[in-house]
Order: structure tokens, then C-alpha cells, then sequence
């Protein structure tokens, strides 16, 4: 169930994907076909979608299919993602479901996506009620990163991946001294991108070691959703909000020198006011139990815990959170 996990320069990557056979069906991100058109050569099929949380929907998984199928697509056909995590979690599910299954494999060009949403084979699309609750696991034969893609990332997609980054450095002390020492570089991303794949490679059905990476996402999916943040950053909160609610000091102060470490956008969030709606959608999360959700903590160790109480839950966290 393991994915072929390589690096490379852009040279790299165009020369794997000029390599690709002539039944690939490339599902890109406009933004990124448009910047870098030269990676793609004399490759016709593909399907040009628009990049963000919108894609990964019912329309749009339509479309796409409609699409594919207009070009012929089969099933020996082979689909390729370029793009961020959201183009490679619809592309994923496509290929999960599109004739009962066919292969695929992902370029990721954002740091979210090298670190994170392309590895692992976790595909999805959202529902009006909560995120990522239709998918199935479909790992792709190939991810290929090219680090030199975030080069031409906006300051808001980098600090999205970092949030990501950010949530190794609390499972991986090696990874945790990387950063401080190096900052955001190539071996960073090929640190947590291989931390990654190793753990899906013991637990690729996400039974036991594999929950180890929600850390932060039971609140910060919660969060992404009330308050329309960037992923990366509703981790980093959500990691904040399990830190203030288990009062891990320790944790909390570590977070926040990660966090002025790479001088992180100030943000402020009212959880007062929005509570019952942001527990609305906690209860929402895959990870429910019965009238419970749990909590994942960095020493691998699975929390649960019910807020029937919105009162106490302020008491222990206050009225906001912050970056």
C-alpha cells in the first residue's frame, strides 16, 4: 500500500512527467499550468481545476469525471495531480471510484501538499455537514516533490505548509531541531515527508501509530471550518486549544517559539462567541466516538473527551486563541 516517494529539481520532475505514458490524464491546477506550461510538453489530456477547499466537492468531482471521460480516459488509464493538497485529494477520490479504481500519482507544489496532503493515500471530498467525510484510501504509485515549486508559493500557502511542519516537530525531536537550526528548506521538507511515509508504512489503514498525525486536527478541522482559515493554521490552533485544555506548558511554550521562530502572521480568534458553532462541527469530525471525540497528544497517546458544558471548556482555555 506504500507510495514510490522521490525528490528532485523541476528538471526532475519534467523529465518523469515527459516520461508518463500516453493513457496519463493530468488534473492540474491552473495557476500552476500557467506558471510553469514548459513541465508538461506535448502531454494533451488534462483537466484544468481551480485550486482551494470549493474543489473538493460533489459539483466539481462531477465535472471533473465529465471531463476525463470526454478525453477518453479508461481503465488502464493513469491519473496525475498537480497541484496543492485539494487537487490531489479530489484527484485521488476520482481515481478511487472512477471505474471501481485506477491508478494514480501526484506532483505536489505546495508545502502543504509535499509534507502533508499528498502522501499517505487519503483522498477525499467535503460535505456541507464537515470535511473529508466522503473519501476512500487509494495510495498513489508515485508522489514526486520538487521543493523549488514553493518558490512561487504566496506567503499564505507557505504559512499553511509551515503549520503542518510545524506538527512534526512535536512527533520528531530530530525534525524539531532541523527548524530551529535550518529553517524552512529542502531537508526540512524531505525530513517530514519521510517521517510521514514511514509511519504509513506500519499502519497504512490508520488502525494505531497512524492517528499520531491529527495532532491538532480534531479542533483544528473545527476551526478551519467557523473561521474559513488556511488547514496549516487551524492545526496550529488546534494544537494551542489541546495544549491549553491537557495544560502541557511545556507544549505550549514550544509552539510558541516555533511559531515567532518563523514570524507567523499574527492572528486572533473569538472561540467565545462562536463555541456552539465550532462544537457543531467537532461533533461532525470522523473522529466521534458516541457523544465523545478524540484527541490525539504528541506522545502518541488518544484522548476522549465530551463538551456538553461550553461554560467549563472556556474556563480552562479563555475566551480566544492566537498565533
Amino acid at each position: 500500500m506504500s507510495s514510490n516517494l522521490s525528490f528532485g529539481n523541476l528538471e526532475v520532475v519534467r523529465k518523469w512527467i515527459n516520461e508518463c505514458p500516453k493513457n496519463s490524464f493530468f488534473i492540474v491546477d491552473s495557476k500552476v499550468s500557467s506558471l510553469y506550461i514548459q513541465l508538461f510538453g506535448d502531454h494533451l489530456n488534462m483537466v484544468e481545476v481551480e485550486a482551494g477547499e470549493q474543489l473538493k466537492s460533489m459539483i466539481e468531482y462531477e465535472r471533473t469525471v465529465n471531463s476525463l471521460l470526454k478525453l477518453k480516459v479508461d481503465r488502464q488509464s493513469h491519473l496525475i495531480a498537480v497541484g496543492g493538497g485539494t487537487v490531489s485529494d479530489l484527484t485521488g477520490f476520482v481515481a478511487s471510484t472512477l471505474f471501481r479504481g485506477v491508478d494514480w500519482s501526484v506532483v505536489p507544489t505546495t508545502l502543504l501538499g509535499m509534507v502533508d496532503a499528498a502522501i499517505g493515500g487519503k483522498t477525499a471530498i467535503n460535505l456541507p455537514q464537515g470535511k473529508n467525510l466522503l473519501g476512500a484510501f487509494h495510495f498513489p504509485q508515485n508522489i514526486i516533490i520538487g521543493p523549488e515549486f514553493i518558490d512561487t508559493l504566496e506567503l499564505q500557502d507557505i504559512e499553511s505548509g509551515l503549520g503542518e511542519v510545524i506538527k512534526y516537530a512535536f512527533l520528531d525531536k530530530n525534525i524539531f531541531n532541523i527548524l530551529l537550526e535550518k529553517g524552512l528548506c529542502q531537508e526540512t521538507i524531505q525530513a517530514c515527508a519521510t517521517y510521514k511515509e514511514c509511519i504509513i508504512s506500519k499502519d497504512p489503514l490508520d488502525k494505531g501509530v497512524r492517528k499520531t498525525l491529527n495532532l491538532g486536527h480534531s479542533w483544528g478541522h473545527a476551526l478551519e471550518k467557523e473561521f474559513s482559515l488556511p488547514h496549516g493554521i487551524a492545526v496550529l490552533l488546534g494544537m494551542k486549544l489541546l495544549f491549553k485544555m491537557e495544560e502541557q506548558s511545556e507544549n505550549l511554550e514550544k509552539l510558541n517559539i516555533l511559531v515567532q521562530h518563523f514570524k507567523l502572521s499574527p492572528l486572533k480568534l473569538d472561540i467565545g462567541s462562536n463555541l456552539d458553532s465550532i462544537l457543531s462541527y467537532l461533533f461532525t469530525d470522523k473522529k466521534r466516538d458516541g457523544e465523545k471525540i478524540s484527541f490525539v497528544l504528541p506522545s502518541g497517546k488518544s484522548i476522549l473527551k465530551t463538551y456538553a458544558a461550553s461554560s467549563s471548556f472556556l474556563s480552562s482555555v479563555g475566551k480566544s486563541i492566537e498565533l
